[in-house]
Parts: C-alpha cells; sequence; structure tokens
C-alpha cells in the first residue's frame, strides 16, 4: 500500500471522528496466546488499527452511567468498523473484514472458556504503531494515554507500520498516582530504573 493511499485512507477515518488511526502488517502482530490471522482471514497483509479515547462516563459512580458511555463508544467504535471495510471493498476494491472488539468469546476450553479472545486489539495497535505497553500491561497511546480502546479491519494489501510517535507518553507510563492524606489524587513521577 502507497503512501498516497495510506492517507486517503487515514483522511476517511478521522473524518468518521476516530480519534487515531495506524497500519500494521500482519506479519507484525504478535499475539501467542490468540489464534493466528491467517484461520480468520487467510491472506490478510495489512491490519488498520482505530483508536478511541474512552468517554469519561466509565468515571462515573453510577453504574448505569458508566455502562451506558460504554455501550455508546462500543455501538461508535463497530459503525466505524463497518464503514472503513465497507469503503475499501466498494471505494478501493480491496478485500476487508472487520473484527468484533473483543467478543463473542470461543468458550472452549482451548480458548480458556473466553479468557483469551479470537483476536487481540492491544497487540494489532501495537503492531499498528499506536503505542507502547505500558507496566500495567495496557497500550499506552502517544497522546491519548492508556484509556483507549481499539479495533481492527483487515485487508489483504502489503503495508508498512505507522512509524511510533516518540515523545512524552513515555513520562507519562511512569507517572504514578496515588491518594493524598486530604483524601484527593495526587500524581508524582518515578525515576526511570
Amino acid at each position: 500500500m502507497n503512501e498516497s493511499l495510506k492517507e486517503k485512507i487515514r483522511s476517511y477515518v478521522l473524518g468518521l471522528e476516530v480519534d487515531d488511526v495506524g497500519f500494521g502488517a500482519a506479519s507484525e502482530y504478535k499475539s501467542p496466546l490468540s489464534p493466528k490471522i491467517e484461520t480468520i482471514f487467510p491472506g490478510t497483509k495489512t491490519l488498520i488499527v482505530m483508536a478511541f479515547k474512552e468517554l469519561s462516563n466509565c468515571e462515573s459512580d453510577n453504574k448505569s452511567i458508566a455502562m451506558g458511555g460504554r455501550i455508546d463508544i462500543m455501538e461508535f467504535m463497530r459503525s466505524c468498523s463497518y464503514k472503513l471495510s465497507r469503503y475499501l471493498e466498494r471505494e478501493l476494491k480491496a478485500k476487508a473484514m472487520s473484527t468484533p472488539l473483543s467478543y463473542p468469546m470461543s468458550m472452549t476450553p482451548e480458548m480458556k472458556f473466553g479468557l483469551i479472545a479470537d483476536f487481540s486489539q492491544r497487540h494489532a495497535a501495537i503492531a499498528a504503531g499506536l503505542g507502547n505497553w505500558g507496566r500495567h500491561n495496557l497500550v499506552i497511546h502517544h497522546s491519548l494515554g492508556s484509556r483507549v480502546l481499539f479495533t481492527t479491519v483487515y485487508v489483504i494489501w502489503n503495508c508498512r507500520r505507522t512509524p511510533l510517535a516518540r515523545g512524552s507518553f513515555v513520562l507519562s507510563a511512569i507517572s504514578v498516582w496515588k491518594i493524598a492524606p486530604e483524601g484527593r489524587w495526587m500524581k508524582r513521577e518515578e525515576p526511570i530504573r
């Protein structure tokens, strides 16, 4: 996939109000516990990964409000994934397949009774250059932090990985939050070890 085509796709995706998008080679996807991509969509060469900042609803103590926000973002992510897949197939004549967020999950013993997804969105985000692993085993996005969700579209095309942005997000990976004596949260920096 050439750079002008990637920019065309990036422009389309960002026009859907997606927060960020990255491109990665399927060969860069390294999820040791999930099934191989070839078993899901044989011939996949490219992963187009979309990043969505988590809504603030999840901070609410009201479980209905918190869950409502999660359902809203899940519906939006599914819509964007579908629209991108249709765009790739209709406008660019590519074979594309959307992936579910994390489920439905296989409840077989081989898949640890649903504890392992058919596809790891976090590993795809790493392959697409959308962040690095944090100490907490979450992906830290260079501008969105760790409160980010991902969804992926498989495409039968070749492309190079999106270059990983370098900068201040590395410092945020070592920030530690603690409760101050007054009961409010405060941030302190830990030295890099």
